[in-house]
């Protein structure tokens, strides 16, 4: 080969080597890319300002162990918590009241009154007093309008019972994907792990036998270089899992009480 003939790399080789490098320049500028995004996420995720360089402390991370009972606490607290579901539930509340107050506007008054005159009984020796009932309500198209109004009323109710239900059904389906995601993420993160192992441990004979001579340098170049793309893919999974955890936090607002420990400290 060359090396052992103390020549040195061809023009080819330099090529290669070139190339490697304007490819590792752009990866890096795409992690740059991403970590910019990443950073403008962040600061829509949680009300208060969370400084992007300091990374969260893994013991106030949210812990799921995929037991089902966490699992639904952690859902019922993110649907306690959302101001969607809040607005939805206002607006129930506004629309029972609407349909009990065209309830009473269809329904007739009923007046009981009593009257006695006792000059008029002392004169006629009768018993001169008086009930009378009185029945008064809206005749408004005959009552069909007051009809009309409390089955709007009616129906104004119902279509926001549904709409709550299906912001609810939402956020579980939000929930259950994110933790899915979460899972999926982590199990790549431990398989790729294994493979980075793996793969040190041939680097390391792959270096012996470099310096022995029965590799090139091209060999250690390529198997130095799958080293880092596995290592990469590893990382990638460990940062996915961990937003998918940031972001179920984020939903039950428990970065924001993170930030504001942080902030008090």
């Amino acid at each position: 080969s060359r090396r052992q003939q103390g020549k040195l790399a061809s023009d080819t080789d330099l090529q290669l080597i070139n190339a490697r490098l304007i490819q590792g320049r752009a990866s890096l500028m795409r992690f740059e890319g991403e970590l910019g995004i990443a950073q403008t996420e962040l600061a829509e995720l949680t009300l208060i300002d969370v400084a992007s360089d300091l990374p969260i402390p893994r013991s106030q991370l949210l812990v799921l162990d995929g037991a089902t009972p966490l699992i639904e606490s952690l859902t019922q607290q993110i649907l306690s918590e959302n101001a969607e579901i809040r607005y939805r539930q206002a607006l129930i509340a506004l629309a029972r009241q609407e349909k009990a107050l065209q309830k009473v506007s269809a329904t007739p008054t009923i007046s009981l009154g009593a009257s006695h005159s006792v000059l008029g009984a002392a004169n006629s020796g009768k018993d001169d007093t008086r009930v009378t009932l009185e029945i008064s309500g809206a005749l408004e198209g005959l009552g069909f309008a007051a009809y009309a109004n409390t089955k709007a009323a009616g129906a104004d109710l119902m279509a926001a019972q549904r709409s709550l239900e299906q912001g609810r059904n939402a956020i579980r389906r939000d929930v259950a994907t994110l933790y899915q995601n979460r899972r999926v993420q982590e199990q790549l993160s431990q398989s790729q792990a294994q493979s980075v192992a793996a793969m040190e441990q041939i680097s390391s004979s792959y270096v012996r036998l470099y310096e022995a001579g029965r590799k090139s340098w091209l060999d250690v170049l390529n198997l130095t270089r799958e080293l880092n793309a596995q290592e990469l893919l590893r990382v990638e999974a460990e940062n996915g899992a961990l937003t998918f955890t940031l972001q179920l936090m984020a939903l039950g607002r428990e970065l924001d009480v993170i930030a504001a420990t942080a902030t008090d400290e």
